[in-house]
């Protein structure tokens, strides 16, 4: 994965982080990212997180 398509990764996966725990709130989406293991503390998608975005890649590449 590229730098732009982790970027767009990482947003898409904050995005669903705030609609599946009902927050707007950035730093509260990172922190839920971070607590469940899907970015890690330097703000860079882990083997998790991409897991995660690959998993749902047919909603992602709608985002795109």
């Amino acid at each position: 994965m590229d730098s732009m398509q982790e970027f767009w990764a990482c947003q898409w996966l904050l995005t669903n982080i705030g609609e599946t725990y009902k927050t707007q709130e950035i730093l509260k989406a990172i922190e839920i990212a971070q607590t469940v293991g899907y970015i890690s503390k330097d703000g860079h998608l882990t083997a998790a997180g991409k897991n995660y975005v690959e998993q749902n890649k047919e909603v992602f590449s709608l985002m795109e």
